[in-house]
């Protein structure tokens, strides 16, 4: 079992730390480089394809062209994208 307490702390802040310190797996600058944007470049990836998801199903379950025929009748239902990205989570959380 991990203890509880300063020491704990300390050594997950230490291992990642080690995970992140390129300087001391190579010293080629071009290398470390090629990995800090690599790493960078995937996690914009991922952030672009949920974001380009909630649009999509922002677009697909509103009544946005409704709400601009008639806006002083008819309220947006934007709200309807949040149930569906709370199960995309859920599904999401299984995976992992």
């Amino acid at each position: 079992t991990i203890a509880k307490g300063l020491n704990t702390t300390t050594w997950i802040w230490n291992l990642h730390l080690d995970a992140h310190d390129f300087d001391s797996h190579t010293s080629d600058l071009e290398e470390i480089s090629q990995k800090v944007f690599s790493a960078y470049f995937s996690q914009l990836s991922i952030i672009f394809l949920w974001l380009s998801n909630m649009y999509f199903h922002g677009a697909r379950f509103s009544n946005y062209e409704t709400w601009l025929s008639y806006p002083t009748h008819i309220g947006p239902s934007a709200q309807v994208v949040w149930p569906i990205a709370y199960k995309m989570s859920e599904f999401i959380g299984l995976i992992y």
